[in-house]
């Protein structure tokens, strides 16, 4: 429709509609400036500026302040979870939620009230609040894609890939530098230029070395009492 032709009263309910709207806040990427391994705690700022127009019509972007206390958001079970370091400067997502998560993060395991109180007369609405923020770690930018991307795998892995596991439908490996680990099909096979152990161990089942059964295997070459060697047969 041509905006020329909107009721004066329309066009003002759809200002405001818009103006209120702005004030929530949905989601955003952020960087991180400070984290607590401890509390699991980010502060951060978001990473796109607020617009600001003046009574006068002048434009100009300002920095959001920054947001403490925010809760890692992590993969986890009642049991299980995956951890990641959490440096300053990183980038990160924050996602506002639709009421306040105060009593929630006391607990967590069951529905809470939001944080305003039962006193209407002293209750404030907190709805999509900044400080209502959950932290989700990482954002691909257009300069810090991945290297290597691997499509077909799920990957913890340096971002150099140099270091990684690698869990397919088919296998499991492990890499770092020359030297990788895959099982596959009940195998187990290693490729590295030297492989130490240490400490008392134990080999059971059929093991072979170089093509040579490891129980059953002889010695060519060598002469009873004498104390030499000789070439695996």
């Amino acid at each position: 429709m041509d905006n020329r032709s909107v009721p004066t009263q329309e066009w003002q309910d759809e200002i405001n509609f818009w103006i209120n709207a702005f004030k929530l806040n949905t989601c955003i990427p952020a960087i991180v400036d400070e984290f607590d391994p401890a509390t699991q705690r980010v502060s951060a700022t978001p990473a796109i500026k607020a617009k600001y127009i003046a009574p006068d019509q002048t434009v100009s972007y300002i920095e959001y302040p920054k947001i403490t206390n925010i809760p890692l958001a992590l993969i986890k079970s009642s049991g299980l979870v995956v951890t990641y370091p959490i440096k300053k400067g990183q980038n990160c997502t924050l996602i506002f939620s639709q009421r306040s998560i105060d009593n929630f993060l006391l607990d967590g395991t069951k529905p809470a009230e939001p944080f305003e109180g039962d006193n209407p007369k002293i209750c404030s609405l907190r709805c999509m609040d900044l400080t209502d923020a959950f932290c989700f770690p990482g954002v691909v930018t257009n300069n810090e894609a991945i290297s290597s991307y691997n499509n077909d795998a799920l990957e913890m892995r340096s971002r150099d890939g140099e270091t990684k596991v690698s869990v397919t439908q088919n296998g499991l490996n492990f890499i770092q530098g020359g030297a990788t680990i895959s099982l596959s099909n009940g195998e187990v096979s290693i490729n590295a230029s030297a492989i130490n152990i240490t400490g008392p161990t134990t080999i059971t089942g059929q093991t072979t070395i170089n093509g040579h059964d490891f129980d059953t295997h002889t010695h060519s070459g060598v002469t009873p009492g004498q104390g030499n060697t000789g070439g695996v047969v």
